[in-house]
């Protein structure tokens, strides 16, 4: 129940002077005549905010930071986070705010695995693109804006082979820049071929040009491809294994040629007048296409 204590007030409001009493009832006046809330400085301008908030408050004033009551220099400096904030002066005039300090960029993730600021990935399959980032604003690929979908989904998908340009910004502003090249096409070879050179120990025919003869037989192989590659070709002839000098093609600079000679010997256990065997192994694309 509420106690009464009207006796005790009038009993304190008698004990006073004249001069006390005019200041207390100047300070009551004060109180009812302030009808203006108090003035947050530093606030930001919109929900949203990639700096750090410095606020000031002039008054004396009570705060409220996230549900709990806090002193001025306690909010002098709010670094990154959601903030609530109430402010309350001595006529009960309230200002209160609402803002969230975001500097962290957003994050894309392109088949799980996460691709840094600025960085071109290469996929040989469907690039299945999500992002880390709670204060989304938007997301698009080739400057055409895809965040519906990226929303409703949980995750946007490139499946055509192609370069797309991926953006994406929060609502505090920052942004990040990807490059995503899709190819799931393997490198088309230009030509290929395994004959024997001539030499003066064997007097080669077109029907033996591809043939094994005999020991210290001389093979030249040449591949030509049509599109630059990040391995060593490896080329395998009666077990015995061969890295193949590469380079741009002198006759073309649009063409990539490996080529490797081999001589034919005994512990390779070929079988003379059957077309030489052969397998290259280990022609990769940067997006992991093998050959």
């Amino acid at each position: 129940a509420r106690v009464d204590r009207t006796e005790e007030l009038v009993s304190a409001v008698e004990d006073l002077n004249d001069e006390e009493l005019n200041e207390l009832l100047a300070e009551i006046n004060e109180v009812l005549d302030d009808t203006i809330p108090p003035v947050i400085n530093g606030l930001p301008e919109t929900e949203f905010t990639n700096k750090d908030v410095k606020l000031s408050i002039d008054e004396d004033v009570t705060i409220t930071l996230n549900g709990k009551e806090v002193t001025k220099e306690d909010i002098a400096l709010l670094g990154e986070g959601s903030y609530e904030l109430s402010v309350l002066d001595k006529a009960f005039n309230e200002t209160t705010a609402t803002f969230t300090v975001d500097k962290t960029y957003p994050a894309l993730l392109v088949n799980d695995s996460e691709v840094a600021d600025g960085e071109t990935i290469y996929v040989n399959k469907d690039a299945k693109m999500t992002v880390d980032e709670d204060n989304l604003e938007s997301f698009t690929s080739n400057g055409i804006d895809i965040t519906k979908a990226l929303i409703n989904n949980g995750y946007w998908t490139a499946q055509k082979d192609g370069e797309y340009n991926i953006e994406v910004t929060d609502k505090a502003g920052n942004k990040t820049t990807y490059k995503v090249v899709v190819d799931q096409t393997p490198i088309p070879v230009n030509h290929l071929y395994v004959k024997n050179n001539t030499h003066e120990e064997y007097n080669v025919s077109e029907e033996n040009r591809y043939k094994v003869i005999g020991n210290g037989q001389e093979l030249y192989v040449e591949y030509v491809l049509k599109e630059e590659f990040t391995t060593t070709p490896i080329l395998t002839i009666g077990g015995k294994e061969y890295k193949m000098s590469c380079g741009t093609a002198s006759w073309n600079d649009e063409l990539y040629k490996c080529d490797a000679h081999v001589t034919i010997s005994e512990d390779m256990n070929l079988v003379n007048g059957e077309v030489i065997p052969f397998t290259i192994t280990g022609v990769k694309d940067i997006a992991g296409n093998e050959t």
